[in-house]
């Protein structure tokens, strides 16, 4: 009987230490106006060279959640609530215990009605989007939402500050404007009847009907209107949204394809035909001397010494090297040149398919 007690608490003690948690605890809580955000997700990973956990949790309606069982380490924390369409916050901790961390997500909101000019009736089906822009001046965030029956629409959990807003329908003139996401009264837009401009687009290779590609359309002053995508039928045929009359800008691209770029396009006017094709391989070193003083901002040039547009969704002709290599794929099979400040331009001829490599010394 003796031996039997001994056997009993012997087995106890070893649940008990199977039972036991392992590691540190991160509680993370989700803010937005003040109040928990219930349903967002949490990730933590470890940072680059780290060796530790990764942990996932969801907030509950008090916006915490707990993530356990984490090794010491350095970790990059994500919370993305999909309440609201606010981007993914992001930070960093180092856990070496139980650690808390709070995320306040973004606020802003832009809501509206949108109007037909002149009769001002409400115009359902519009496509709304924001987009905020990045302080190297790239592209942000963009979000979009689709007008009711009433011509109502809104757009939440945006960042505080100035936005491009962009409503467009077929049959109607794009209307593109400044909004601010902190701003407290709604916006009225009016839409006036215009007419589209018909496009085909084709693979330049192999020849076949693309399905779809993006693209961006500027006025003679610079200014965006149009950055969308553009749905192809069978055929390969589309169209780009109303445009006023005038003289546009038109970058087009798409997934695998170098970016093609046409200007002078007249509205109305002939249909056009987009043709795009994969580009080649641009790869650029940079001497370490060069990137003492850091990142180059250079001018990437075409065959009319115009800026050219390789990148669909940059300022056209900008280029940044920060590193002692840079590797461009799909970039559009042409001969330019390469201008970085205190060097000499630096040609280069790209080949469709081919590999090009040069230096800034």
């Amino acid at each position: 009987m003796r031996h039997r007690l001994v056997l009993c608490l012997l087995l106890f003690a070893t649940v008990e230490a199977n039972l036991s948690p392992a590691g540190f605890t991160l509680t993370v809580r989700v803010l937005r106006d003040g109040q928990g955000v219930e349903g967002t997700n949490v990730y933590a990973n470890p940072t680059t060279g780290e060796t530790g956990t990764t942990g996932m949790a969801t907030t509950d309606a008090s916006g915490s959640c707990h993530l356990t069982g984490l090794k010491a380490g350095t970790y990059r924390v994500m919370a993305y609530s999909f309440a609201g369409s606010s981007a993914a916050q992001e930070q960093k901790i180092d856990v070496s215990g139980d650690r808390s961390l709070e995320f306040v997500l973004p606020s802003g909101r832009v809501a509206g009605r949108v109007v037909a000019s002149g009769s001002l009736q409400p115009l359902a089906n519009v496509q709304v989007s924001t987009r905020s822009t990045n302080a190297d001046g790239s592209f942000g965030l963009t979000r979009r939402a689709t007008t009711d029956d009433a011509g109502q629409f809104q757009l939440t959990g945006l960042e505080a500050g100035p936005l491009t807003l962009t409503a467009q329908r077929k049959g109607y003139v794009v209307e593109t404007r400044t909004v601010s996401a902190d701003a407290a009264e709604e916006l009225v837009i009016e839409m006036a009847r215009g007419d589209g401009l018909d496009v085909t687009g084709r693979d330049g290779l192999l020849g076949t009907p693309l399905g779809s590609f993006y693209v961006r359309v500027f006025d003679g002053a610079g200014t965006e209107l149009v950055n969308s995508s553009v749905r192809l039928d069978s055929a390969g045929r589309g169209e780009i949204l109303s445009l006023k009359p005038g003289l546009y800008s038109i970058l087009a691209g798409a997934s695998g394809f170098a970016t093609a770029a046409f200007d002078g396009v007249s509205v109305p006017g002939p249909a056009l035909a987009v043709t795009l094709t994969p580009g080649g391989t641009f790869d650029i070193d940079v001497s370490p001397e060069r990137l003492k003083g850091g990142p180059l901002v250079c001018l990437v040039t075409g065959p009319r010494g115009l800026p050219l547009a390789f990148r669909q969704w940059r300022k056209r002709g900008e280029l940044s090297l920060g590193g002692a290599s840079t590797h461009l794929t799909n970039f559009p099979a042409v001969s330019g040149t390469l201008t970085c400040p205190g060097t000499a331009p630096v040609p280069f001829t790209v080949p469709e398919g081919g590999v090009t490599r040069i230096a800034v010394k």
